[in-house]
């Protein structure tokens, strides 16, 4: 049973199974306000936890993603530390283990994945690991191409 009520309506259940952000209205108010219903967690009560994946040389487009996904209501986790190919190796190599291990912590705590890559596709060995492990552990996976943003 839904424990999630509207906004607007407090003795009614907001709808779980509209769009994928938004304040918890039920289906009334959200046609009314121009919005599909929201959906929200398959944990309840709260905001998708959306973790994005993709290789660090798309920072940008990472960024991009999850300023939309926040945009619309989501909680994100993202990698934040970039760390070019040539440095992830020597004295580097227990630092990008330990970020790939918290990158998997994140991964646990989200609701679902979005894997972040160019229009050709682009994934890389880190980032087919963290597919896997989701996967593994039952967590929905999308993906997002996006092309470069066009500087302003």
């Amino acid at each position: 049973m839904n424990d999630v009520m509207c906004m607007n309506h407090p003795e009614r259940p907001a709808d779980e199974t509209g769009a994928d952000y938004g304040p918890p209205l039920c289906p009334e108010c959200a046609r009314e306000a121009g919005l599909p219903a929201p959906r929200w967690s398959r944990r309840g009560g709260r905001p998708d936890v959306v973790t994005l994946c993709g290789s660090m040389r798309f920072v940008a487009e990472l960024l991009h993603v999850a300023a939309e996904l926040t945009a619309n209501g989501a909680i994100v986790l993202a990698p934040f530390v970039v760390m070019a190919p040539r440095e992830q190796s020597g004295d580097q190599a227990a630092l990008k283990a330990r970020l790939d291990e918290l990158h998997r912590r994140k991964i646990e705590l989200s609701d679902r994945v979005i894997v972040v890559s160019d229009p050709a596709g682009y994934i890389g060995e880190s980032t087919r690991s963290e597919i896997a492990y989701a996967e593994r552990l039952g967590i929905p996976v999308g993906h997002r191409r996006i092309a470069r943003p066009v500087a302003a």
